[in-house]
């Protein structure tokens, strides 16, 4: 495949992560960093003292001394036993629980709930109150991105009970369990320095054309061309099929969205007409004209994935010219990759070379080959990396795990020496990180993929 060279001032984009990441909040639920006298504490409550134990050691929240709620619809919530969840009927609430006497705590904790999802993900305000009737004392607020557990640590307080508030652009809010009380901390340990929901800070990553990056967030949302919509699909087998010699396919993004890569996969660009060019554009409007991406001699039908500078867009148009109709193009990504911390060294496959038939030989009765029929054809490889720093792996990592159970992506296992050689396809079983061990809690971790091949 021929590619033109002026891509974007280049294609060694960082994770689509300024390059002060280490300002970035640290916890994973985009969580102000502003702690007060302690920049690195995700809970903005003053810092404690550092105790033995260090992070390595656990933290439980067993003891709810919750008693009552004075929403009773929110009842539910302070008894686990119980299948119910408060749903929310406003699009602005404010439950207060109470304890029934002063009762010191050091943590709250939220579970089973939908929080990350709701409207594209709630923030919920956690308060104190030292009064029973009084106002509350901030804990922390929160900005879910994730329907996971939060359990928030704080030093110990003495209070009448906890009020959590909430503001959604609609009702449907749910909330299954909420615990308050002291939580239990392991012999030797004085204090709690470390909230479960706590992630270092990651240092700024050190971008390099040698690293692996991985195109998994789609955030295409529609075309302005009714037949292109099936390439917002992920799936390979519905396709745009062109109807003229000359097209331009518009997409959009639901709001101004920073990108860094584009993928194209499933299309016949490298066999049509010989070999087909196409133009990939950002736009800067909602409607205007594009800018300049990269335009892609295609010499054969393998998937592609364009990175360059971050750019904030409302859109990406592709445009081509052909001499005969029945150019295809099946799947179109535009997002913000995930950039690896490390090249993939020996001992790695790439896909491309590792192709994987499924045959049907035809043998005769006295064993001679008489033909065969090749059934199905696709790529398979592992890719794999050690000594991942945990609080990169939880921060950035951990997302791609989760979206790749369900969607397929794109990778490119080496940019710099074979920018051509991109895959395009699904993990074969589940994303499981092993501790390399020696107290210094790195990581390691394989990808098992199977590739679409035409």
């Amino acid at each position: 495949m021929s590619i033109k060279s002026d891509v974007i001032n280049g294609s060694d984009s960082p994770n689509s992560v300024a390059s002060n990441v280490a300002n970035l909040p640290s916890s994973p639920n985009n969580i102000p960093a502003d702690a007060v006298n302690n920049p690195d504490a995700p809970n903005d409550i003053p810092s404690v003292p550092v105790a033995t134990g260090g992070p390595a050691t656990g933290y439980t929240g067993y003891l709810n001394q919750l008693d009552t709620s004075l929403v009773s619809r929110a009842l539910p919530m302070i008894t686990p036993e119980d299948d119910g969840r408060f749903v929310s009927l406003a699009t602005y609430e404010s439950l207060r629980f109470r304890f029934d006497q002063l009762t010191t705590i050091d943590f709250v904790a939220l579970d089973e709930h939908n929080a990350g999802i709701h409207d594209g993900g709630s923030t919920i305000r956690f308060e104190y109150t030292v009064g029973f009737q009084s106002g509350g004392t901030l804990i922390q607020e929160v900005t879910f991105t994730d329907n996971e557990p939060v359990m928030l640590t704080f030093p110990p307080v003495e209070c009448w009970g906890v009020i959590i508030s909430f503001v959604t652009a609609t009702v449907g809010l749910e909330m299954g369990v909420l615990y308050a009380g002291s939580q239990s901390i392991p012999s030797g340990v004085t204090s709690n320095p470390y909230s479960v929901n706590s992630i270092p800070s990651v240092p700024p990553v050190t971008s390099s054309p040698s690293f692996a990056k991985i195109g998994y967030k789609n955030d295409l949302k529609t075309s302005v061309v009714a037949s292109a919509l099936p390439m917002l699909t992920a799936n390979t087998y519905e396709r745009f099929v062109s109807a003229a010699t000359t097209e331009s396919l518009r997409f959009r993004f639901d709001q101004l969205t920073t990108i860094d890569f584009v993928g194209l996969a499933a299309h016949n660009a490298g066999t049509h007409d010989g070999g087909t060019t196409i133009r990939f554009e950002y736009t800067t409007t909602f409607s205007g004209g594009g800018t300049l991406i990269e335009e892609v001699t295609f010499t054969d039908d393998q998937p592609i994935m364009l990175n360059f500078t971050p750019v904030a867009c409302w859109g990406v148009i592709i445009s081509f010219t052909t001499t005969t109709i029945g150019l295809e193009l099946g799947v179109l990504y535009a997002g913000s990759h995930l950039e690896m911390r490390q090249p993939i060294y020996g001992g790695h496959s790439p896909m491309e070379l590792s192709g994987r038939t499924k045959y049907e030989s035809v043998m005769s009765v006295s064993g001679n080959f008489l033909g065969r029929t090749v059934q199905r054809q696709g790529t398979q490889s592992t890719f794999a990396w050690q000594h991942l720093p945990p609080d990169w792996y939880r921060t950035y990592f951990q997302p791609f795990v989760k979206s790749a159970v369900t969607t397929p992506f794109f990778i490119q296992w080496r940019p710099d020496l074979y920018p051509n050689e991109v895959a395009y396809g699904f993990t074969t079983q589940d994303i499981q990180p092993v501790n390399m061990g020696g107290g210094s809690g790195l990581m390691s971790v394989e990808v098992n993929m199977k590739g679409h091949s035409d």
